[in-house]
């Protein structure tokens, strides 16, 4: 439901004026003014606050907010009903920085950024549960000074049935909450074309640290093995498969889902891709004959291929070179690809080698193939598809120094293709084990932390946020 809400902000300082006196004017919906009430009412009024500089000073006249609330889902039936959209302004004030605190209660612990430089400083809320109230306050400051709405509710739709996923957390006090960006796919029937599998469009989903679905899209670039969230956390990317031999195009929807581009000029994009900065996605190309290569792409659509796998794997051709998944380490500015039955490569943004992982350690030693994988500060853990006992799939670490073993999670579990890794920031693992529908969260020693399960999944993308740069490039 779309709702109109004029706020009055009162400007509440002098020079003796203490926490506690602002505390005391909150204007919150508590008392019963301020906030729209749970049926999305128009309230009739409210007292916002301002928070001076030190110093004080005297009164300003009232300051009205005017904000707008709505749901993707009220815009287009189709678009999540648990994303919020907020345009808002502040009568007389040009804020120089604001933010949206929202949540489950006027304790709120949920911010989303505003960016000033958007229409109407139009904002979305991201990670929020279905069927739930919201409380949100817009926050805005301008020469020291800071506004504060007061409080409001917004009611989320319900839950999609096209992402049909279970979690269970056993363990809490190891459990690292946060949110799970991937993909997800139906077993198809035994009787369905190859061909027309790859046309159907994967579900890009996240779920948040309780394991409950917050967010999804249907993919308008058939089989999609990947979804990444932008470097500003304002688009999805959604990397295609086809066969072994090609590739498809590229799309980048919205987060409110209403806006899809899909990249026209791309025609070769398979398995993986790797946001990079503010603008721009490396991924994985078979749009040559050879083995495959990686471009970086903008999102004005201009691109760049900046390392040919060929020039390493000499003598082979598609399928027998394979490059599978890529991932970015913003710290050493370093690409890592992996290609499925010879290597992991490691390279700069200018596509110059600078080691491979065979350097350190034979892949035979992980049963020969592998895909996701993470370059850490002294270690690489990947997800060798055979590297368990009897063929089965394993997570291993390797140090950098010497190439020894410093971790394994074998759980028993089979994933033919694809397959998943990354190390938390607290010390736990996230090990996807996608064909088979299986997502484990593992504590340092391997014991089970969180189960996640659904038919198939692509990749994952463990986030601390769905605003910013994603957590993994920046360990």
């Amino acid at each position: 439901m779309n709702r109109l809400i004029r706020f009055v902000a009162f400007f509440l300082f002098s020079s003796s004026c203490s926490n506690q006196d602002v505390a005391s004017h909150d204007g919150s919906a508590a008392d019963g003014s301020g906030g729209a009430d749970s049926q999305g009412g128009i309230p009739t009024g409210g007292d916002g606050i301002v928070v001076p500089a030190s110093g004080g000073g005297s009164a300003e006249a009232p300051k009205n907010f005017t904000i707008d609330v709505t749901l993707a889902s009220d815009i287009q039936s189709d678009a999540p009903g648990t994303v919020g959209i907020v345009t808002w302004s502040l009568e007389d004030v040009v804020p120089e920085r604001a933010e949206i605190h929202f949540g489950l209660d006027t304790s709120y612990g949920m911010v989303a950024p505003v960016d000033l430089t958007e229409a109407n400083y139009r904002t979305l809320l991201l990670g929020m549960k279905s069927n739930r109230t919201y409380h949100l306050q817009v926050v805005a400051t301008v020469g020291g000074r800071q506004y504060q709405s007061p409080d409001q509710t917004l009611e989320t739709g319900p839950a999609s049935n096209l992402v049909n996923v279970t979690s269970t957390i056993h363990d809490e006090t190891s459990h690292e909450s946060g949110f799970i960006v991937s993909t997800y796919g139906q077993t198809p029937p035994p009787t369905m074309p190859y061909t027309e599998f790859m046309n159907i469009g994967s579900m890009a989903f996240i779920l948040d640290g309780d394991g409950d679905v917050v967010w999804w899209y249907q993919s308008r670039v058939g089989l999609t093995p990947r979804a990444r969230m932008s470097h500003d956390g304002k688009s999805m990317w959604l990397v295609p498969e086809r066969t072994d031999y090609d590739g498809a195009q590229i799309e980048r929807v919205s987060m409110d889902t209403l806006q899809s581009t899909i990249y026209d000029g791309v025609v070769g994009a398979s398995h993986d891709g790797a946001v990079v900065d503010g603008e721009v996605l490396a991924y994985i190309d078979y749009g040559e004959s050879d083995c495959g290569s990686v471009f970086e792409l903008a999102q004005d659509g201009s691109e760049v291929e900046i390392f040919e796998s060929s020039d390493y794997l000499p003598g082979l051709v598609m399928p027998n070179c394979h490059l599978n998944a890529i991932r970015y380490r913003e710290a050493r500015m370093l690409y890592t690809v992996s290609d499925r039955y010879n290597d992991i490569f490691v390279f700069d943004r200018l596509g110059a080698l600078q080691w491979r992982l065979s350097d350190i350690v034979s892949n035979a030693d992980y049963g020969g193939e592998q895909h996701g994988h993470q370059l850490l500060t002294d270690s690489i853990i990947l997800f060798a598809n055979r590297g368990g006992n009897g063929g089965v799939s394993a997570a291993i670490e390797y140090s950098l120094t010497d190439g020894t073993e410093v971790f394994r999670y074998e759980p028993g579990i089979f994933s033919v293709y694809y397959g998943d890794v990354q190390r938390l920031p607290a010390g736990n693992t996230l090990v996807t084990f996608s064909i088979d529908g299986t997502m484990h969260e593992v504590d340092p020693v391997g014991n089970l932390v969180m189960t996640i399960r659904g038919d198939m999944f692509g990749y994952a993308e463990w986030r601390s946020a769905l605003y910013g740069p994603p957590s993994d490039i920046r360990q």
